[in-house]
Parts: C-alpha cells; structure tokens; sequence
C-alpha cells in the first residue's frame, strides 16, 4: 500500500475509534446538574454566586468555573429536543479537535504518531464524559500545538492566541493551570537550551504574564483564579475526596489490568526510551512536560488523557529519523489493527464487562444510574420535601427540582460542597441512626437509593430492616424510602399498599447488549432488592435469568437456593445446594443446607456432618454453632448441645457473641 494512503488510512481508522469512544450511553453522575445549572444562567443571565441546590450547601459561596461548558450543553440539549445523542456529538466533535492539532503538530506523517495517538485515547476511554474536562482536552491542545509550533518556527505568530484562549479555559474549567504548566515548561525549556534565543524566551515570558492576568477575567475575579489552588489544597491521601472519589486514585490504584492501564505504561515507557534514543537532540520543554504530566498522570488516573497525548506526540517526535527506517507498512498496519481491535471491544461492550463497568455502548441515557421513574413517582404523587439520595442520583434530583423547593440533600459538587459535608453523608450512608437524627433536623422525608450501585447497598440492606422508614417504591435500579413518621402519615397509608401489589415484569424489561453478556448485574441487583423486601418468588425469577446468562456466578447460585427454602419448596433447595457443594464445600452452603435438613427433620445425621465441616472451614462461627445446637435438638440430644455451648462459653469468656450463646443456653 502506497504511504499516502497507508496514513490516510490509519487517520480515518483514528478518528472511526473516537467515534466508538464517543457512542456510549450517557452514565455521568454530573451531567444533570450541569444541565440545570447551564439553564438557569441562559434564563436569568446571571452565572450562580450561592449555591441553592443542596440542603448542606444551601447559601454558601459557589464558584461555578464550568459556567460556560454548562451554558453550551444546556443549549445543545435544549435546542435538539432535549436528546442525549447530541451531547454524544458533542464528546466527538470536541476530542476530534483536540486531535487535528495533535497530528497537525507532528510534521513527519508517519502512522507511528496515529499508533500512539489510539492508544493515548485507549488509555483515557473511562473519561470520555461529557464533562467540562472536554473542553479542557481541547484547550491544552491548543496550547501545545501554539508552544511547540513557537519553538520549532521563528516566525509562529500563533502564540499570541494563548492569553484569548486562556480566557476562555478559566470560565470553562478549573484545569486552567495546565495553560500555565505548559508556558513555564516552554519558558525554561527554552532557557536551558545552549543556543538560547532571547527573543523567544522574552516572547514566551510576555506570553506567560498575558495568561496568568487572563485567568483573573473570570465572573468571581481573583477568588475564580486562586479557587482550583484552594481546591487542590483540599484533596490529599487522608481526604475523603481522595478516599471516595475514583478519579483521584493513583495510576495503578485500580484495574490493573484494564486496557487503560496497559496502554500508560507503553505510552510512559515508550516516552523514557524514546529521550535515551534521541538523547543528544532532546527538547528540554518536551522533557519537562513529560516529567511533570507524568507526575499529574501518576498520582490521579483523570491525568491519563493529558499526559498520554502530550507522550504520543514526543515519542513520535524523538523517533521521526529512526521511524524512517523502519517500513511504514509494519507500523500503519498495527495502528490499524489497534484501532479496530479496541473498537471492537467497545462496540460489542467486552471492554465494560471485562472491567465490570456499568457503561454500554449505544445512544441516550443509561438505565442503570439514573433514577428517572423514582424520580416522576415522587413528582407524582406529591411528596413533599428534600431528598437525602446517593451521590449518583443527586444531579437527577437537581434537574427535576423545577420550582427550587425539592433540594438535594448532598451532591459531588466540590466547590460547594467541603470535606465535612462529605464525611457527614458518608457516615449517615452507613449509619440510620445518624440518617435519621439528621434528616429530622432538616425535615427530610424522603431516601432515594441506587440499588444497582453496590456502594448503596449497605444502607439499602439497614434501612429495609428499620421501622423509621417504609419501602414505597423501587424499580430496575431505584428504591425510594419514606420516613415512618405522623407527618407521612397520608403518604405512607396510601403508598404502602401500592408497593405490595405492584407487578414486576420480568425477561421482558431486558435488552439486548451488556445484558446479554457475562456481567448480569442488573437481574442479580433486582433480584437481591426483590428478596429484601419480601417478594421472594419474583427474585428467584431474576436469580434464574441471571444463570441463564452466566451459570458460573456462584453467589447467585447460593441466592436462587435460598429464594426455594423461603417458597417453601425445600425439595427444589436440598437439591440446589447438592449441586453447588458438587462444585465447591462452601461452608454458607454446607450450614444452608443443614438447616433446611433440620426444618424437615431429616437426615440429622447428615445435617449434623454438614455443619461440622462448615465449622472447621469457619471455626466458632456463631450461626454455624446456632445451627449445631438446632441440630442436637431435633436428635433429641439438649445435654450435648448444652455442653457443646459452655464448651464455647468457657474457651471464649470474651467474645462479643457471649450474649446470644448465653440465650440459646436460657432456650434449652
């Protein structure tokens, strides 16, 4: 194949792997409450100063730097008839951008730089939100292309463009400051030249000066241009931003194994041996770049995408001479391999299921974060008040909050909300008590949980167990709670009754894609809820449909067992635990099926074998021991089994299950 048409090529399958990128369901937290944000400026015409969304942050100082990526997405969304595949364009149409100054910058065509720029976008695919950091990617391009086209042309007049660019980055995002990383790496890189150029080093230093007052011309002035100082100030590896939020974990914090992570680490170790090659006509500015976005990459997984292009771009630059020695063919065929490789992974969602992700590919809104139904059942009917919800629901709860009075209790925003804020919600997420003293003080009625999400499944599992709130409502991914209280009175005689007669359909409600996969998370989530809250029949139906997708998911299996016992269908039991002790002794099972023995009152002797091996995989487990003693007691045996407990007693004087050995004793 000629070389035009190999590069030509390789670009189109580049930009075809973008257009992947971009097809997903849209899945962030963030996006609503960015949307509600971009049309309440294009409303009233004023950029927000206070936050009047949430019930913590109610009143307090808000920076809003997002305010002109909000205005663009909320006008893109109300212009196309409010539709989700606009703001999949969008991601598109702003990172093919970033990308035409990445290629235009490399003046050698060779398809090296195409194979590197693919797996700079592989290694960033978990950030293609449609977030302000879009804008950001598009902005630093610019910056780069505009600084290396400085040094490499005498006569680049493009660098004078940075201070109007800059403007337009410190009212789209906070990651302004990688402007001014960019300038003083150019600056000094220039300075540490031996054939240095005054001139450029003047004209880089103006340059600098003009970006850094440009940050200032900002709706909140000099508080817009310190706040990201501030705001990165806050975030340390005791923080609970840090502890809580994925996008902050270190390079190697998480999925090590993900095609992400593989594709850093080619792109930082082809970027190192590249300097060693090109050693004597390195760029100390592409050096320091490398060196300090390697760094922002290595200590928060979001820098992948920052550190990756600018990597990609060096190593094609350092490898131009020894690139053309090597046949273009080799190098174009394996970025097109690349390219179609990965797009294959993303298009058939084998990429999401291998990382256990809740993204798909496709158009619109994905139906496993947001809680639009919960959310039109609340707006239904009339429930008053504000929302305690999870940080994932939170912006829905913004969006659909249309005369101002429904607040959120908390949201992810972190400019308004501060490292208290956070540390009171999560400690309320595991603590109902501490929910509802809190919740009484700011008369909040109303809990709206994920129960796809396994973060909220904790709470789910407490609050479905205490009297001071009543299930109302739940669907595919949402359970909405309301407090048990006199005032709720109304709502809960009317809804309660609702939720026991509610109709669950089943197979018919799943789709083709991710479902139809390895990852049957959605069927096992509804079923756990399902079992919870006391339909067990119809959670043996999603037990069932989830083996019929994967029949190797153990857990689901164990789960199906239990739904059998709980409809009283003990044959269907005994028989599924056989069959899973047939694959592993698992001691939950083994006691399981011991207990169901028990309830039949038969095969004691069996049963009592079964328990005794759980026993010596978990010894002194104290529902293993309960399930001995009930054992001893259906054989007729209460001196054993009272002997077997002060045996316990009398080896563990200080165990804290003490009290319910002393109570089965009190029972025989």
């Amino acid at each position: 194949m000629p070389q035009f048409l190999l590069t030509k090529s390789s670009y189109f399958f580049l930009f075809f792997l973008l257009l992947i990128l971009s097809l997903h369901k849209i899945d962030n937290c963030d996006i609503f409450w960015h949307l509600k944000t971009g049309e309440m400026i294009l409303n009233s015409l004023e950029i927000p100063s206070m936050d009047s969304f949430s019930v913590l942050g109610n009143g307090k100082e808000w920076i809003d730097l997002h305010w002109l990526f909000q205005v663009t997405v909320a006008g893109l969304y109300s212009l196309f008839g409010q539709s989700a595949e606009v703001l999949n364009l969008l991601i598109f149409v702003l990172m093919a951008a970033s990308l035409i100054f990445w290629i235009k910058t490399e003046e050698n065509e060779t398809p090296l730089l195409v194979l590197l720029l693919s797996m700079a976008l592989a290694s960033a695919a978990e950030r293609f939100y449609i977030r302000p950091e879009l804008f950001s990617i598009l902005y630093f391009s610019i910056f780069f292309y505009c600084l290396h086209r400085y040094i490499e042309e005498k006569n680049s007049k493009l660098i004078f463009l940075l201070p109007f660019v800059q403007i337009l980055w410190v009212n789209s995002q906070g990651l302004f400051i990688l402007g001014l990383i960019l300038i003083f790496s150019f600056f000094t890189g220039e300075f540490l030249k031996r054939e240095r150029s005054l001139e450029k080093i003047k004209i880089l230093g103006i340059t600098g000066i003009g970006c850094a007052f440009a940050t200032f011309i900002n709706p909140y002035g000099y508080k817009g241009a310190f706040f990201p100082f501030e705001l990165f100030s806050r975030i340390d590896n005791s923080s609970a931003v840090f502890n809580t939020v994925g996008e902050f974990t270190t390079a190697y914090g998480f999925n090590n194994n993900a095609i992400e992570t593989y594709c850093f680490t080619f792109l930082m170790v082809a970027g190192i041996i590249s300097f060693l090659i090109n050693f004597r006509k390195i760029q100390p500015a592409h050096l320091i770049c490398f060196i300090l976005f390697l760094y922002l990459a290595w200590t928060a997984r979001r820098n992948f995408i920052f550190f990756s292009l600018l990597s990609a771009l060096i190593t094609s630059y350092n490898l131009k001479e020894l690139m053309n020695k090597v046949p273009v063919q080799i190098i174009g065929g394996l970025s097109i391999v690349f390219c179609v490789f990965f797009s294959y992974l993303l298009y058939s969602n084998q990429h999401f299921i291998n990382k256990q992700s809740y993204r798909e590919s496709g158009m619109g809104f994905s139906e496993y974060v947001y809680p639009f139904k919960a959310l039109d059942f609340i707006k239904k009917e009339a429930i008053p008040g504000s929302i305690f919800s999870s940080m994932c629901c939170a912006g829905n709860v913004i969006f659909a909050n249309e005369d101002g009075t429904q607040k959120v209790f908390f949201d992810n925003r972190l400019e308004v909300q501060d490292e208290e804020n956070l540390s009171l919600f999560l400690k309320m997420s595991s603590d109902p008590n501490l929910l509802l003293s809190e919740t009484d003080k700011r008369d909040i009625n109303i809990v709206l949980l994920n129960h796809i999400l396994t973060a909220d499944n904790p709470l789910i599992t407490q609050l479905l167990h205490d009297k001071n709130w009543v299930p109302v409502y739940f669907d595919e991914n949402s359970i909405v709670f309301l407090k048990n209280s006199f005032e709720m009175y109304g709502w809960l005689a009317r809804l309660r009754p609702s939720l026991e007669t509610v109709k669950l359909s089943n197979k018919g409600d799943y789709k083709p894609g991710i479902l139809q996969a390895n990852y049957p998370f959605k069927a096992i989530s509804l079923g756990n809820i399902l079992y919870k809250l006391g339909f067990i029949p119809q959670a043996a139906q999603e037990y069932e449909f989830a083996l019929s997708i994967n029949s190797e998911l153990l857990g689901v299996e164990i789960m199906l067992a239990t739904s059998y016992i709980g409809m009283g269908n003990s044959p269907k039991a005994i028989e599924s635990f056989n069959k899973i002790l047939e694959k592993k002794r698992d001691p939950n099972v083994l006691n399981n099926l011991a207990s169901v023995y028990v309830m039949q009152n038969s095969n004691l002797d069996e049963a009592q074998e079964l328990i005794e091996e759980a026993l010596k995989i978990k010894p002194n487990y104290p529902v293993y021991i309960g399930t001995l003693v009930e054992v001893y007691q259906a054989k007729g045996e209460k001196k054993k089994a009272a002997e077997f407990i002060q045996k316990f007693i009398d080896e563990n004087p200080k165990s804290q299950n003490l009290p319910y050995f002393q109570q089965l004793m009190q029972k025989l």
